[in-house]
């Protein structure tokens, strides 16, 4: 499973049971208030079987790391104590664009673009993870 970790939606990716393809499969709301979105996650990972995790690390163009980059790792740090499972770190520098590239090649809204950005952009960085992991 993989995730693209935003303010306000957590793009959700699967790979099939082979690790070869990545699929998109929705998004998680954040609450940032509480920790519903781990309570939703934990679900997901039930529901598919889910057997490790790849979080996007939004490092900056340079390569460094910023605030958001904390954040991520705190998720992340928090997500692997509850699940259990074992966490993958994978740059996703660019997701986003290659997100907003991909659909607007496929001429989708604009409008409607953002929600289905986050998915999309998980599923980059799960293709990503795969390929490297090849």
């Amino acid at each position: 499973m993989a995730l693209d970790y935003g303010s306000k939606r957590i793009g959700v990716a699967l790979s099939d049971p082979l690790r070869v393809l990545a699929r998109g499969w929705g998004v998680v709301p954040r609450d940032p208030e509480g920790e519903a979105h781990f309570a939703a996650i934990a679900a997901i990972i039930a529901e598919e079987a889910v057997t490790g995790l790849v979080l996007g690390l939004p490092r900056n163009a340079d390569g460094s790391e910023g605030e958001m980059v904390e954040l991520v790792r705190a998720f992340g740090s928090r997500l692997a104590e509850l699940t259990g499972l074992e966490l993958a770190y994978c740059d996703e520098s660019f997701s986003s664009l290659e997100a907003d590239e991909i659909l607007r090649q496929k001429h989708r809204d604009p409008k409607k673009r953002k929600a289905e950005r986050d998915v999309v952009a998980a599923q980059i960085i799960l293709r990503h993870h795969l390929d490297f992991a090849r």
